[in-house]
This record gives structure tokens, sequence and C-alpha cells, in this order.
């Protein structure tokens, strides 16, 4: 398992949610179909990664997130959380320090949006903006990718925003012809299935879905009949324009799993409360 660590669970929540809503289309600018244009997603989209697409989207959405304000001249918040973050990642952190400690020297008044100095002079807005990429350039060359990581975290759990997102990547994979990509295409629209699944995921989805098929609940975790078998399915079917992302993997029984096939690709997300209300 992995080793604990402090966490930022207001900034994870809130920025899943911002992605969440990116995905499905509501903040229109930055969909996995946009996002994916150009990139070359397909040896993730064809072999598990520990850095997945989702991974990768999250990381772009993220730092575009802090970037454009710092573009518009609105520096100040995103400073303000960027500080923040390290305060819980990495306050230790040198360039950090002398970085927070030259924004701390302003009299910010955001209401307003602008600074003065300690003279009282207004500073100029192009010392803030600079002062913004700054931070932004540090966040990510150092403490972004462990943010990041969390975000996912906070999505991996959810299997209906987890359909989703490879929904949305199924739309992309379903337009490419086998001849352009052979080395990763079965056929028109269809990746190739993977034939090794690593340990690392195979936990991760079992954990993640408390051994329990995804489709009817049974306890498939071999603790109350050691015969149960459970199987490591994919939400979106590779013949629906699914891909071999750890992000598109689920815990099913023998059962369900056969009976699905290549027909669905819906996902629930099922839980028990930890008590229940009278």
């Amino acid at each position: 398992m992995s080793a604990l660590r402090k966490v930022h669970k207001s900034e994870a929540l809130s920025m899943a949610s911002i992605v969440f809503e990116n995905t499905i289309g509501n903040y229109a600018n930055f969909t996995p179909q946009e996002w994916v244009e150009g990139l070359d997603f397909l040896p993730k989209a064809f072999k598990p990664h520990k850095r997945t697409l989702l991974h990768d989207y999250i990381s772009d959405l993220y730092y575009s997130y802090f970037e454009y304000p710092i573009d518009k001249h609105l520096a100040y918040e995103p400073i303000e959380n960027i500080i923040d973050l390290f305060k819980t990642y990495d306050p230790e952190n040198s360039e950090y320090h002398k970085l927070s400690q030259q924004y701390t020297e302003f009299d910010i008044d955001k209401d307003n949006l602008r600074a003065k100095d300690k003279l009282g002079q207004i500073v100029d807005d192009q010392i803030i903006d600079n002062l913004g990429y700054s931070l932004l350039s540090t966040f990510r060359d150092s403490i972004m990718p462990t943010v990041v990581d969390d975000i996912f975290t906070v999505l991996f759990q959810s299997k209906s925003y987890l359909r989703h997102f490879n929904v949305a990547l199924a739309e992309v994979i379903s337009a490419i012809k086998v001849e352009d990509e052979p080395g990763y295409l079965k056929r028109d629209g269809v990746i190739q299935r993977c034939t090794y699944i690593p340990s690392w995921l195979k936990q991760a989805v079992f954990y993640r879905d408390k051994g329990k098929c995804q489709e009817c609940g049974k306890d498939v975790s071999g603790l109350l009949d050691p015969a149960n078998n459970y199987h490591i399915d994919h939400i979106v079917p590779l013949d629906m324009g699914g891909t071999n992302d750890p992000t598109n993997f689920q815990l099913l029984c023998s059962t369900c799993n056969l009976s699905k096939g290549a027909r669905t690709n819906h996902a629930f997300d099922i839980e028990a409360p930890f008590w229940e209300q009278d």
C-alpha cells in the first residue's frame, strides 16, 4: 500500500468538482475530447500506466486553472491558493519561501485588484503577474504532481465519473482508423485488449470497489465464499471505444461480467452507509 501523507482535502474536492464539470461539458473549453486533440495518447490508452490519462487531463486543466487568471492580471487569488498548497505539501521549499516573502511585503487590496509597496506606492500589475508566474512554475516543478494525484484519488472513487471520462475518450477513439494506428488498434475504433493487468492495478480496483461486484453487489473478496471468482472488467467496453487505461476498470463477479459482454457501458457508485438512519 502507498505511504500515508498530508492531503489538502478541500482543494482536492474543489478541483475534482471543476474537473467533473469540464468533463461533462458544462465548461465547454476543456472537455476531454478537445484536450486529447493532437496528443499522442494511444500508448496510455493501449497499456495501463500508473500516471493515467486522467492524471494528464487533470494536470493540464489544473495548470490552466491557475495560469488563466494570471494572464488576465488577476493573479492575487492563484498566488494565495498556491501559497496555501505549499503550506500543506512542502512548507520547507526554499523557492516558495522566497516568493511568498516577496508577496507578503505588499499591501494587497483584492477588492480593488491592486497592491501597494512599503512606501504606499501602487505596484505595477506586471510585477504581481511575474510573481504569479514564478510561483506557478515552482508549483508545477515541485508539488503539483502530488496535488494532482490527490485530485485523481477523489475522482477514481467515482465510477460514474470514470464512465463520463472514458465515454468522452471513446468518442475520439471510435473515429481512429486501424490503418493509421495498426500498433494499437484491433480494428477501426477499437483498441487492442491488454493481455496483462499489473498487480498494482488489480489491487487498486479491488480495494476501491471493496471486494464487491459493481453490478449486483455480491461479495467477491473470497472472505465469505472462497469459491467466488472476480473479474477486472472494462467500464466502457473496448468494442465501444474503451481503453486499457486504469480509469476504465471495475470489479465484477463472473456472472455479471459474462452477461455484460460488450453490450453496455453503464457504471454505478454503490456504497453502504456508515449507519442506518432511524
